[in-house]
């Protein structure tokens, strides 16, 4: 569906460009850009003469970039979400819940239409269904396809195999997002101070020299223009 409407947004750029064309617009303003006078015509002519080019180019590109948009904020909503949901589910698994009774009991106390939680809705659903177990969890990585997930999904699946309990890989899982989030949360106070000083080089500074030497400059200039006016 994205690539029919992808190609057809392409076609109708073009149509346009060649409208444009044939309609005798760009010929006009080709010779409106060429009655400028200097730089300022060649500059126009060129951007004249890119503008199809351009229309195209940006009708093929401007889809792919909303979408690389859209997931990118996809990923990192599931990356702010899997932490507390891990925990819930190792939490409710140590309480002596099984597996499928804490991911329904997390999933009724979480409200909301989030990736992660429709994800886990569907992985539910599918599950219902008569789905295996282990196919479902690869259909959930597969459909998000983020690191953490990846390596959450593929500890489920081992542990499935080899029929031990979820309770352990949980907690692990759990153990180790939050460490993960508390090296990255370090790192970046770590980095903030290096980031500050930029901003107090470019707007502090100037205000603390003026402060600090104007009245002095202001005497200083008050003194010579004094001895200027007396000589």
């Amino acid at each position: 569906n994205f690539l029919v409407a992808w190609g057809g947004l392409v076609g109708a750029a073009g149509a346009a460009a060649w409208l444009l064309e044939s309609s005798g617009a760009l010929e006009e303003a080709r010779a409106v850009a060429a009655s400028a006078s200097g730089a300022l015509s060649s500059a126009l002519t060129g951007i004249v003469a890119a503008l199809p080019a351009v229309l195209v180019l940006g009708a093929a590109v401007l889809p792919w970039a909303v979408v690389d948009s859209r997931r990118k904020e996809r990923l990192k909503q599931v990356e702010e979400d899997l932490p507390t949901t891990l925990e819930m589910l190792a939490t409710m698994s140590e309480s002596g819940l099984a597996f499928d009774l804490a991911l329904q009991k997390t999933l009724a106390t979480t409200k909301g239409d989030r990736p992660l939680l429709a994800e886990l809705r569907a992985f539910e659903a599918e599950m219902r269904g008569g789905v295996p177990r282990v196919q479902c969890f690869r259909r959930f990585g597969r459909r998000i396809e983020h690191p953490a997930t990846t390596n959450f999904v593929s500890a489920l699946v081992q542990a499935e195999q080899v029929g031990s309990g979820f309770t352990r890989v949980l907690r692990a899982q759990a153990d180790d997002m939050r460490n993960r989030r508390r090296e990255e949360a370090n790192a970046m106070a770590q980095a903030m101070t290096v980031k500050l000083v930029f901003p107090l080089v470019i707007c502090f500074l100037p205000g603390i020299f003026v402060v600090a030497l104007g009245p002095a400059m202001y005497k200083l200039v008050d003194f010579v223009g004094g001895i200027a006016v007396g000589m």
